[in-house]
């Protein structure tokens, strides 16, 4: 509409950049928290494998919660940064997705589980 008045958003620094970010971050720790908690439920004969990833599917759910309270409440992050949350999001996927496959594996002489 010509002349209209467009009310001017607050200027939130460079929050605003990654915000789209914050999508991809949510669905990652769903999908992650979905994964875990197969893998943990299909590992129930190896209690160690299954809590392990049992936790790991709540850590990633936490954060998915997190985000999401913290944008719906408008928390602010004094030193949330483009580095930061890309730091973030690597040790995330690392913690949640990467180190439970640690706790599956098996010493040279036990005979491995199929």
């Amino acid at each position: 509409m010509p002349g209209a008045i467009v009310p001017h958003l607050p200027d939130r620094g460079e929050e605003r950049v990654v915000t789209a970010f914050w999508y991809f971050i949510v669905t990652l720790a769903v999908i992650a928290a979905i994964i875990n908690f197969v893998i943990a439920a299909g590992k129930r004969d190896q209690p160690v494998v299954a809590l392990v990833r049992g936790l790991a599917g709540v850590v990633a759910l936490a954060a998915a919660i997190a985000v999401v309270v913290g944008k719906a409440f408008d928390i602010p992050h004094p030193y949330l940064t483009a580095q930061t949350v890309f730091l973030a999001t690597g040790v995330f996927i690392f913690v949640v997705l990467l180190a439970p496959k640690y706790a599956e594996r098996t010493t040279p002489n036990e005979p491995r589980r199929r």
